[in-house]
């Protein structure tokens, strides 16, 4: 099981921010997934949970949210994200902060 930081609400698809504030987000949360699946050993396929920080969570956007955290992972595994086989869950109960959990199937 590998835990990570939910995305941050900048890089929801509702988000109205700039551009260039978004991609500021998408590279930093990038590089922040990359750093802590390297400790985890490299999966293809996984069950990917979210645990969203608000309760009106949607999971198409946490979905989407998540698009630089799975780069990360490609990043940090050596596999091309179109190669990973992910089996999203339902949205979890949400916790303070939110977070996302990687299990292997």
């Amino acid at each position: 099981m590998l835990e990570l930081p939910y995305p941050p609400s900048v890089l929801n698809p509702n988000n109205k921010k700039h551009w260039a504030v978004k991609s500021a987000a998408a590279k930093k949360y990038r590089k922040q997934i990359g750093w802590i699946a390297k400790t985890h050993p490299p999966l293809k396929e996984f069950k990917l949970t979210f645990y969203p920080r608000r309760s009106d969570a949607d999971r198409d956007n946490a979905i989407a949210s998540f698009k630089a955290g799975q780069d990360g992972l490609q990043d940090a595994w050596g596999i091309n994200d179109r190669d990973f086989i992910i089996h999203y869950q339902p949205l979890a109960k949400s916790v303070k902060g939110g977070k996302v959990i990687i299990e292997a199937v």
